[in-house]
């Protein structure tokens, strides 16, 4: 197996060609050491950090952006979208508060990207 991977771990934007046999994962075109790792993680299991919104009932604004604490496995983006839809939250909301733990069962929390006070109500 062999494909082509773009690099964004710096500026440079190397193509690195990763390489699969027997022996394990061998990489080339890499500029610093961070593209190697990189493009085998890409490779075995590409990761995304997922930003979208929810709703949120009694807030200065009607939707809340959120965010995964760290990458998900990009097969599961569709899926983690698909459950948040479902979600509503109650304002005030600080930035980093849990919205939602475990996403797709992975590990990773989805948390406010930023603050929303709740109407003052007059």
């Amino acid at each position: 197996m062999k494909k082509t991977v773009i690099c964004t771990q710096c500026p440079l934007g190397c193509s690195i060609e990763v390489v699969k046999d027997q022996k394990g994962y061998s990489c080339s075109g890499q500029k610093c050491p961070r593209g190697e790792s990189y493009a085998i993680q890409e490779v075995r299991d590409p990761r995304r950090t997922l930003t979208t919104t929810v709703w949120i009932r009694n807030g200065v604004r009607s939707l809340l952006p959120v965010r995964s604490d760290k990458p998900i496995p990009k097969k599961c983006m569709r899926q983690a979208v698909v459950e948040l839809r479902r979600v509503t939250v109650d304002a005030p909301v600080k930035k980093g508060d849990v919205i939602f733990e475990n996403i797709c069962g992975v590990d990773v929390s989805i948390i406010s990207s930023c603050d929303v006070a709740e109407k003052d109500g007059s």
